[in-house]
């Protein structure tokens, strides 16, 4: 196992949630935030916390956190884009870095989340693009093999 994510227990059971931190390091421990309207839900997005995303990033970035798994509900599995104010917001306010999940209709929009590499979003997850054919994975990767592409993965 490479990474676990956690969310609701960082809100409802911050001591364990420190104690897995602890025990598996935070290289292995992600935060999971998903929210709505700028309110991370919890329990699979059935209940409300009434916190704000920042305000969970922070709280968790003191218990160890260093990644975040950021899902904004209103657009994941829409293809309408990414919040990118957002996840500049995460990036910049809590000096974690943020994979943006949710929302990738294409690659205009990964351009668009490289260019908040720079606050610390250095990731994305990518579902229904692939699903629908979007963008050729295949193609974006020859691209960058052939040095003809101005984004490039860093390993």
């Amino acid at each position: 196992m490479y990474r676990v994510l956690l969310s609701t227990m960082v809100i409802e059971n911050p001591d364990e949630a420190k104690r897995v931190i602890d025990t598996y390091g935070a290289s292995k421990v992600v935060l999971g935030i998903d929210a709505k309207d700028g309110i991370v839900a919890m329990k699979g997005w059935q209940e409300s916390s009434g916190l704000t995303a920042l305000t969970v990033a922070l709280n968790a970035k003191t218990m160890g956190f260093r990644r975040i798994l950021y899902t904004d509900i209103r657009i994941d599995g829409t293809l309408r884009g990414v919040n990118l104010r957002v996840l500049q917001e995460l990036g910049e306010k809590t000096g974690m870095r943020v994979t943006s999940s949710g929302g990738i209709a294409g690659l205009d929009d990964l351009l668009k989340i490289q260019e908040l590499e720079k606050y610390g979003v250095d990731s994305v997850v990518v579902g229904r693009a692939l699903y629908e054919n979007k963008f050729s994975c295949q193609g974006l990767w020859r691209r960058c093999e052939a040095g003809n592409f101005p984004y490039t993965a860093k390993v």
